[in-house]
Parts: structure tokens; sequence; C-alpha cells
């Protein structure tokens, strides 16, 4: 899907269709607001939560890695969308309270509870939500080369561009009363505003770590009595297991950068299956439930944190 001309006026464009993008969207869009969503992926809404899961996603290659959905995003969605809450329990998704060992229960136990779904799956029900928006365009394959910014006399203490819409690879520009970029740590944001003179102060930290992902099935109907910390650092290796919607579980086992050796080695689909299934806590699934593996290792690396000072 293409513009043929400009939004309407009042507009939003919104840079990104991941989870930020799309709630960001969807929000704005029951507020009132047309709201245009790009993102260089193809957006088409899959039929199902399965495809979902097997298909690509090239703008976010972390799609498929271990995904601990917090109890924020689970307060979150309970308030401002309860409808795509309800959607995610439908598709499969649970919660994991967190309070089993907390003493007596008492008010707000409800908004300590992590959820359990796939990231493939949140993104498939959001992206969902977004098309039944009506003030809601998403708009695939749109790939931002910059911003659109009004130029300001430099001479003039405090002068600030304003931004006025996106300008797109092809050299299409679209104008908006507002832009919201919401793709990604990868995002190009600081070189567009160094276009016009506008430095972002960065502050940026190597991980040093190297994530290493399989998926696996349980059995249909598995019932899991879980521990709510199916996570660990061994040291030499830091660990997270989510079960999930589908029968699924996924386990990251997170190696130094420096460490090639045991990189290479738990590349291996049955050296990583061993080094699963003596994980404490996973152990157990392994020893009671022999998950089946569905995905090779999935390798994501270039790990950094960055923290971008914009005011």
């Amino acid at each position: 899907m293409r513009f043929q001309s400009s939004p309407p006026r009042g507009s939003i464009i919104v840079i990104g269709a991941g989870i930020a993008g799309l709630a960001t969207g969807i929000g704005l869009a029951r507020d009132g607001h047309p709201v245009t969503v790009l993102d260089p992926d193809e957006l088409a809404v899959l039929p199902d939560a399965e495809t979902a899961f097997a298909t690509p996603r090239a703008g976010a290659p972390q799609i498929r890695q271990t995904h601990g959905l917090l109890a924020r995003l689970t307060q979150e969605l309970r308030a401002r969308f309860p409808d795509i809450l309800a959607d995610l329990f439908a598709a499969g998704a649970a919660l994991l309270p967190l309070t089993a060992e907390l003493g007596a229960a008492r008010p707000g136990d409800d908004d300590l509870a992590v959820l359990l779904v796939r990231r493939t799956t949140l993104d498939w029900v959001l992206r969902r939500a977004a098309v039944d928006q009506a003030s809601l365009t998403l708009c695939g394959g749109a790939r931002v080369a910059g911003l659109v910014m009004d130029a300001v006399d430099g001479t003039q203490a405090g002068a600030v561009p304003v931004v006025r819409g996106v300008r797109l690879v092809d050299g299409e520009v679209l104008e908006a009363d507002a832009v919201i970029v919401a793709n990604g740590r990868r995002s190009a944001l600081p070189a567009w505003l160094a276009e016009v003179g506008v430095i972002v102060a960065e502050d940026e930290h190597a991980t040093n770590l190297v994530y290493l992902t399989r998926w696996y099935r349980l059995p249909a109907g598995t019932a899991l009595d879980l521990d709510p910390k199916l996570a660990g650092d061994l040291g030499f290796v830091k660990f997270l297991a989510i079960p999930c919607d589908g029968n699924t579980l996924s386990i990251t086992i997170a190696v130094p950068a420096r460490d090639t050796d045991l990189r290479r080695t738990l590349l291996d689909g049955a050296a990583f299956d061993r080094a699963a299934a003596q994980l404490p806590g996973p152990d157990a699934i392994f020893a009671r439930h022999h998950p089946t593996p569905v995905r090779e290792v999935e390798p994501l690396g270039g790990l950094i944190n960055r923290l971008r000072q914009f005011t």
C-alpha cells in the first residue's frame, strides 16, 4: 500500500510497525487522530498465530528471540487496550503471577503478572487491531529516508527546526502535523536530526553477549507447574526460558561474545538441546515433558545498550 497524496490535515505519521509503533498508532487512532504507520516490511495480516511465527520479519531480527513481557505491559494492556489483552488470551497467551512467595494476598497483586506469549503472536494481534481502526493506515514497503523539517535561522537564539513530515527513499514526501519515530534500536533518527544541526547525545555500552535461542513444542495439553524464575546466571552463561502460546517453549542462552568456542558448540542443535536440558528450571520441563525442537538455533549478536538524550 502506498500513498497517492499526503495524509489528511491533523494527521500523525508513526515510523515503525513493531510493538511501540502499532500500540502508539492504535491509541492515537482511537483518540480520533488520522494515523499512518510506515514500515519497510510488508504488513499483511496473516491468517493465524502459527503462520505469523513461521514468517520472517526482516526489520525485526529479534522477533523470534525469547521475550520477557513484564508486568507493566500487562497493566497497560488491561488499562488501555482490554480488547487486545482479551485477543491475546484467545490466542493462547497466559499470565504468570509473581506473588506466590510474597505472603498473604494484597490489593494490587493482579498487577504483578508477566505475560506468556510469543512476540510473533503479540505482533500479530496488534496488527489485526491496527487494521480494524478506521482512521489508521498501515503502509508496508515504505522506507523512510529522512525527516522533512523547516529551515531555521541559525543566528536566532534557541531556534528549533519544526518537523513537517517524512521523505521516503523514492523521493515521495508525506506531510503530517506530527511524526513519531518508533523504529527501534537501529533507528536513523540521530542522523536525520544531524542533517539540520541537531546533535543527539548518546551513551553506548556493549553487552558483550550473544543470544542463542531455540524453540520447542510441548505435548498438547501440557500443564506446567511453573517457577516464576525460569532464568539464571551460571557465571559463564545466562539463560531465560519462557513457555508461550501454541504449546511452545523458548530457551535463550546468552554467551559471552568472546567465547567463540562455546558459541560455536551451542549453535549445533543437538548440543543446545543437551545444554538446555541441564539448566536449573528448564531441566524439570525436559525430564517430564520431553519438548521437541521446532526450529534451528537462532543467534543474535551486536547487542548494545544505548541511552539517547533528546532534550
